[in-house]
């Protein structure tokens, strides 16, 4: 049956309807047992808090700079002795080295691939002469329009050995059309005239567009047979890096609507050794992929004092860390070893290691760059122009990348610390707001304790009194009926009344009252 009143009001037309809902108040048990799952709850949510805080302490901890000045002193000597190595063993970058390294390396390849594929020792020009007879694609035919014999291998996007020359081969068997800017810069898509080169269906085209491209890229990579017998070096391909940016080149935000724009301009000088100095000296190499394949090479060298710093900066870091640990922590069996706190032992993913790195590859940086202005000062004789080139070629690039990498790593810690502290808090004060509501809880329950208690202490002095009343009661009625059933009793009372008295103080307890 339902508490619930409900009425109707009208008036001049309206009618409004009330209902008067009875409110009952819960029970004290039913209160407790609310503010026990209220508290519960929150120390299940404090508790996950908690966890968060932890993880949040430890990354800041992590990416926290603790480097004391003897880790700052061994990243300096570090730079110092790498950059000494730097200077006297690595020397000055050389095109011409790198050329003659990569023109070797792709002689070799080119032998190997033919050999592989005829199962005949071959010399370079017969080597590229089988390839070319056996892997041809069908924009060869267009290389008259796509810039002539010499520059085809670059005006023809289908010649470039990246992921945009894979797509215009692909694209030239599915639509039978050739992909390329002339001799001015302007694109062309020509038809192709040699059916044969082109597939029949759809896995013929995939395999000509992509197997027989590439092992055609491997027979270009060398110069043409033509080059190769006539004793001269021939035009190569062009590396995947001059390949890259002359597409970048082609796009229109970069290039006008018809013609080569200057950045294109100097991609091409740059591939066919047509750039001059400000001297009018022209390169003394093409920057074809045996160029770029030595660059590597070169790169290599100069990478080896820049990874003998790394090397030496976080074992330093490794050693010590080691060593306090397990001063702190004594090792005795594999499971005291494994304890370890090894994020904080380990040379990675903490800010103390990439500091000592930023400070010891700006180090070797700054020694570098020093180095490498005087040595092209001296060379340069004053001549600013000759300066630059000579300073370039004796400045380590690897180390200025690493350098680079260093700082944005330095700086990119600190900014993901800042954002974990704000977001800690955040955590802290949830946990602030969450314990006082825990406290609220407690004071509910500790008041409905309390409650009971008072109403138990007064049921409790309720029974002593009336225990002690019936006890009173029982006593006093014990004694009387002692002396009305025991006639001995009163014999002692006439012939002894001090005996009797005691007797029935006894039995009173204590509280007996003379009688007269």
């Amino acid at each position: 049956m339902s508490n619930n009143l409900g009425f109707k009001i009208e008036s001049e037309g309206l009618e409004i309807e009330y209902e008067v809902r009875s409110y009952k108040r819960p029970s004290a048990d039913a209160l407790k047992t609310s503010i026990h799952n209220e508290i519960a709850e929150l120390d299940e949510q404090l508790e996950e808090l908690k966890a968060d805080e932890e993880r949040e302490n430890n990354d800041i901890d992590r990416l926290t700079n603790h480097a004391d000045g003897l880790d700052y002193t061994i990243a300096v000597a570090s730079g110092i002795l790498c950059g000494m190595i730097d200077s006297f063993f690595v020397g000055e970058f050389s095109l011409t080295k790198a050329n003659e390294w990569g023109t070797e390396k792709v002689k070799k390849f080119v032998q190997f691939v033919a050999k592989q594929q005829s199962g005949k020792e071959k010399d370079l020009y017969e080597s590229i002469r089988y390839l070319e007879n056996r892997w041809k694609i069908p924009s060869d035919n267009k290389a008259g329009i796509f810039g002539g014999a010499i520059r085809h291998h670059l005006y023809d996007f289908a010649h470039h050995p990246t992921p945009v020359g894979l797509f215009f081969s692909l694209l030239t068997q599915f639509t039978g059309n050739a992909y390329g800017v002339d001799s001015f810069g302007v694109f062309k898509v020509e038809p192709i005239t040699s059916i044969d080169l082109i597939g029949k269906d759809i896995p013929t085209k995939v395999s000509l567009g992509l197997i027989t491209w590439f092992f055609h890229l491997v027979s270009d990579i060398a110069g043409s047979s033509s080059s190769i017998g006539l004793k001269r070096l021939g035009t190569g391909l062009p590396g995947p890096l001059v390949s890259f940016l002359y597409e970048v080149s082609k796009i229109p935000c970069f290039s006008p609507k018809n013609g080569d724009s200057n950045f294109s301009l100097w991609i091409s000088r740059l591939w066919n050794g047509a750039l001059r100095d400000a001297n009018g000296n022209r390169m003394p190499v093409r920057f074809d992929m045996r160029t770029e394949l030595g660059v590597l090479h070169e790169l290599g060298k100069q990478s080896i004092p820049v990874i003998v710093n790394e090397c030496l900066v976080r074992g330093f870091y490794f050693i010590r860390r080691f060593v306090s640990a397990v001063k702190e922590n004594p090792i005795h069996s594999l499971a005291d070893f494994i304890k370890l706190d090894w994020k904080m032992i380990l040379p990675f993913k903490n800010r103390t290691i990439i500091r000592m790195l930023t400070v010891a590859t700006g180090t070797f940086t700054a020694i570098d760059l020093a180095d490498a202005g005087i040595r092209a000062a001296i060379k340069s004789g004053g001549n600013g122009a000759a300066f630059l080139g000579q300073f370039l070629l004796r400045v380590n690039f690897v180390g200025i990348g690493r350098f680079a990498v260093a700082v944005y790593s330095d700086i990119n810690m600190g900014i993901k610390r800042n954002k974990i502290r704000d977001k800690r808090i955040k955590t802290i004060n949830q946990m602030l707001h969450l314990s006082n509501a825990k406290f609220f809880y407690k004071q509910a329950e500790a008041y409905l304790e309390l409650k009971d208690l008072d109403i138990a202490i007064d049921e409790c002095k309720k029974n002593l009194l009336n225990a002690k009343d019936f006890f009173n009661e029982s006593v006093k009625q014990d004694k009387r009926d002692f002396e009305d059933i025991d006639p001995v009793f009163k014999n002692i009372r006439k012939d002894n009344p001090e005996l009797a008295k005691k007797w029935l103080k006894a039995l009173d307890g204590g509280i007996y009252n003379e009688r007269e």
